[in-house]
C-alpha cells in the first residue's frame, strides 16, 4: 500500500525485546487477504536487542510497516497507547508480538465493523505454540465478550474518546478499557469466532504460576471499577481462603502429572485474587 494511500485499518503491536518473535507476527500480518488497505504500527517500548532492527527490515521492504518509539512509557499499556496514537485508520486491530494472527483474522475484522461493530474480541488459540499445553488440559481455544490480552479490535474515535488504556495498570488494562467502553457505549465487545490469533504463554511451571498470579491480582481492583461489568471474583475473604485450600489439598497428586500446569494455574489465580483483596481491603 503506498503511503498516499490512506489505511482503512491500522494493527497495532506494542513490542518489548521481541526479536525472536515479531518477524513471524510480521509476516503472518503482512500475508493476510483484506481487501481494505491497513498499515502495521509497531511502538518499541525500549528493546534492548535486535527488534527495532527486525521491524526496521520488514519496514524497508514493505511501506505498510512503520516503526514508532515507545521507550519513555513504563508499561504495556503505554507502549500500546503510543501504537494507537500514531495509526492513521478509524479501526485499530490490535495484537502482540510474540502471537501469530491466522489467516482470515483480518478480513473478519473488517467485516465486523462494516456490519456496525464498535469493538470486536478474537479467538485466542493455545496449542499451536505451546506445545505440552494439550496433554495439560489446557482448552484448545478461548473467546471473550471483553476485550483481553492484545486480541481485540476497536474504533479509534472511542478509543481516543475514552482515554485510551490506563497505564497504571501492570496488567489487564486492555480488558478495564473494554469494561469503560461497555459502559460508555451500553454493549459488550462482538465476538469474532473466525478471527483467530495462536497465543505464545510461559510453558514452566513457575512461569504459569506468576503469569495467572499477577492476572487475578488485578480482578479486585477491576471488581471495584466496574462492579457492574465484571462479576464478582468472590463472595468474601472466608470463601477465597476455603476455595484455594480445597483446590490445593484435593488435587496434590497433579504436581506429578503432565497436568500440572493447570494446578499451578489455578494455585496462582487463586493466590493472586486473595493477595488483590486484601490490598483493596
Amino acid at each position: 500500500m503506498p503511503d498516499s494511500e490512506p489505511p482503512a485499518v491500522s494493527v497495532a503491536i506494542p513490542v518489548r525485546n521481541g526479536a525472536a518473535t515479531i518477524g513471524e507476527q510480521l509476516e503472518a500480518v503482512l500475508t493476510q487477504e483484506c481487501a481494505a488497505p491497513f498499515e502495521v504500527v509497531v511502538a518499541d517500548n525500549g528493546s534492548t536487542d535486535a527488534t527495532a532492527a527486525v521491524v526496521a527490515a520488514f519496514a524497508a521492504r514493505d511501506g505498510r510497516v512503520h516503526l514508532v518509539a515507545a521507550a519513555d512509557e513504563a508499561s504495556e499499556a503505554g507502549a500500546r497507547n503510543a501504537a494507537l496514537a500514531a495509526c492513521r485508520a478509524p479501526i485499530v486491530a490490535c495484537c502482540d508480538a510474540d502471537d501469530v494472527v491466522r489467516p482470515g483474522w483480518l478480513a473478519a475484522i473488517v467485516e465486523a465493523f462494516a456490519g456496525g461493530a464498535h469493538a470486536v474480541s478474537v479467538t485466542r488459540e493455545y496449542w499451536t505454540l505451546n506445545p505440552g499445553f494439550r496433554e495439560a488440559g489446557f482448552p484448545a481455544t478461548h473467546l471473550n465478550t471483553w476485550l483481553a490480552g492484545g486480541a481485540f479490535a476497536v474504533r479509534r474515535d472511542l478509543y481516543l474518546e475514552l482515554g485510551g488504556f490506563d497505564p497504571t495498570m501492570p496488567v489487564c488494562a486492555d480488558t478495564e478499557f473494554g469494561f469503560r467502553l461497555q459502559r460508555s457505549t451500553g454493549r459488550r465487545a462482538v465476538p469474532l469466532p473466525d478471527a483467530v490469533v495462536s497465543v505464545r504463554l510461559a510453558r514452566d511451571s513457575v512461569a504459569v504460576f506468576r503469569r495467572a498470579r499477577r492476572q487475578a491480582r488485578t480482578w479486585p481492583e477491576l471488581q471495584r471499577r466496574h462492579p457492574t461489568e465484571m462479576a464478582p471474583a468472590a463472595a468474601d475473604m472466608p470463601a477465597l481462603r476455603r476455595r484455594m485450600a480445597w483446590w490445593l489439598l484435593r488435587n496434590v497428586p497433579l504436581v506429578a502429572s503432565r497436568r500440572r500446569l493447570r494446578w499451578v494455574e489455578v494455585a496462582g489465580t487463586c493466590l493472586g485474587e486473595f493477595e488483590g483483596s486484601i490490598r483493596d481491603a
